[in-house]
């Protein structure tokens, strides 16, 4: 049976090797406790509660950060999915009810907000998912 929580904190390794292999230079990984309160205290607005990554550039030193939950619920889960099967991705979606596949994939997402020339959401999601067709890289195991 599959996790019920993606223990991030657990996985930051292969997490920040995925950035490093894909992402821009210098690229961050910042781990919070919610996305949605983390940008609202730096007056980036998100109303989202789901919201489980943020991909953003910090001002004022320019460095691409990549924002995401120290830990990644079934909720949160299910609202990322939930996302993806409303956009038309149903067939892709699909693959991600497995933990790994689904960090993978939302790490991969987030990055492609940064290397895409003004990307949308449905481009981000092609994106990540033709690079998780190469190889995925994480591995959870018991981690979460």
């Amino acid at each position: 049976m599959p996790p019920r929580e993606i223990d991030v904190q657990s996985l930051q390794s292969e997490v920040r090797e995925t950035i490093r292999l894909f992402g821009p230079p210098n690229c961050e990984l910042l781990l919070v406790g919610s996305v949605k309160e983390w940008a609202n205290s730096l007056g980036i607005a998100e109303q989202d509660p789901f919201r489980a990554a943020m991909a953003v550039v910090r001002n004022p030193d320019r460095v691409p950060t990549i924002v995401m939950l120290k830990r990644i619920t079934e909720d949160f889960r299910g609202s990322v999915i939930g996302a993806l099967l409303y956009n038309g991705f149903r067939n892709e979606a699909d693959r991600l009810k497995d933990p790994a596949t689904f960090l993978e994939h939302l790490v991969l997402h987030e990055i492609a907000h940064l290397v895409l020339d003004n990307p949308s959401e449905s481009d981000c999601d092609v994106w990540a998912f033709d690079k998780l067709a190469e190889r995925p890289r994480i591995s959870i195991g018991g981690a979460a």
